[in-house]
């Protein structure tokens, strides 16, 4: 029997903002698995992604639904702007990872 995913799954289907801890330990916990690829991120590919879009010194507190959507469209941007085709891959399962996460 084949398990399906809620469309109501994702942090942000259900709160309109959270804090960072919550989403730090949903980094960790989660799989990694990045949709539509089969691959998967380690735990300290996801720490690092985590990081590196949601700043500490940006997002301290709590994190809201606009500001994880706004940290997803300017990575997007970046991988529509890169020129070479690895990178532009790498950025695309960051962007598939973050909104399977968020729900956005």
């Amino acid at each position: 029997m084949i398990k399906r995913v809620s469309k109501k799954s994702g942090l942000f289907r259900e709160q309109e903002e959270v804090y960072r801890r919550e989403l730090r330990e949903l980094f960790k916990e989660d799989s990694g698995i990045i949709p539509g690829t089969g691959e998967r991120f380690t735990r300290e590919e996801r720490m690092n992604l985590l990081e590196k879009v949601f700043p500490r010194k940006k997002y301290f507190g709590k994190i809201k639904k606009w500001q994880a959507k706004k940290a997803i469209l300017t990575l997007q941007s970046r991988m529509f702007q890169a020129k070479d085709e690895q990178k532009r891959q790498e950025l695309e399962k960051k962007v598939k990872y973050l909104k399977k996460i968020t729900g956005i």
